[in-house]
């Protein structure tokens, strides 16, 4: 047997439910196995996940946008003079210890929400939303600075 057939067998075995699963195989009755199957493959325990999938794939994303915008700032910064007094190092300017305290100010948030949302699944819209308005907050800086160069 090839290995394109013995992949065809294998998931026409996973598709029709054969006892793969170790709940599936002390299964006595054709009918408890029947509904089984049916459990396993019923649409409606999907359909309700989904618009939480949505959220946390839609803040995954966010997530993604702003470390992508602040290493952008962050570009835009070095070596130049810091307008913010917290960014700054001793001669003015935007160097080491700016990067180093806006990295941990961008992980503390991501690691806040992660943390928050692991307990409230259905607040990570809001989250990502949030994500995407500092985003565009913090891009807005980084054009200025690129524009100023």
């Amino acid at each position: 047997m090839n290995r394109k057939r013995f992949a065809l067998a294998l998931f026409l075995l996973t598709l029709f439910g054969l006892p793969l699963r170790a709940e599936n195989a002390i299964l006595d009755s054709d009918a408890a196995r029947r509904e089984a199957l049916l459990r396993r493959f019923t649409v409606r325990d999907r359909v309700a996940d989904e618009p939480v999938r949505r959220k946390n794939r839609l803040w995954k994303v966010s997530l993604a946008v702003l470390g992508a915008v602040t290493v952008a700032d962050v570009h835009s910064s070095l070596g130049r003079q810091e307008a913010n007094p917290l960014l700054r190092s001793h001669n003015g300017q935007f160097s080491a210890r700016g990067v180093s305290i806006k990295a941990a100010i961008v992980g503390t948030t991501m690691g806040v929400q992660y943390l928050l949302l692991r307990k409230n699944p259905d607040a990570a819209g809001a989250a990502a939303y949030t994500n995407f308005a500092i985003a565009g907050a913090t891009g807005a800086v980084a054009g200025r600075n690129y524009m100023l160069k």
